[in-house]
């Protein structure tokens, strides 16, 4: 059983790291964060918002859309950017709970 919890913790490890990777970085927060208001923006829009030169935005969101935390909706000549982390959610909350109970069995309190 425990090794089973082991491997089970190095899958969703492995299929959580895009996401942790893409968010580890204070810009691609702020980035997230200015669009979690639900509103679609382009880049002309984010750089508007913050201090950051549009080639360093495109740069993040690059990063962000192959972690497949935002994805794009490209009308007329704009491509507007939004957050969908909800396929993250599943494989982040499966992990928590594999070291929940990779902790009880080991009789690890807090």
């Amino acid at each position: 059983m425990l090794m089973d919890c082991t491997q089970k913790l190095r899958e969703l490890f492995g299929r959580s790291l895009p996401l942790f990777s893409a968010l580890g970085d204070p810009i691609r927060q702020q980035l997230i964060m200015l669009m979690m208001d639900g509103t679609q923006r382009s880049v002309a829009e984010l750089a508007a918002e913050t201090e950051l030169a549009r080639p360093t935005i495109s740069h993040h969101l690059k990063i962000l859309k192959t972690a497949h935390i935002i994805t794009s909706r490209k009308v007329g000549t704009k491509i507007y950017y939004y957050p969908q982390m909800g396929a993250y959610f599943g494989p982040i909350k499966e992990l928590v709970d594999t070291v929940g109970k990779l902790e009880k069995m080991k009789g690890i309190k807090h």
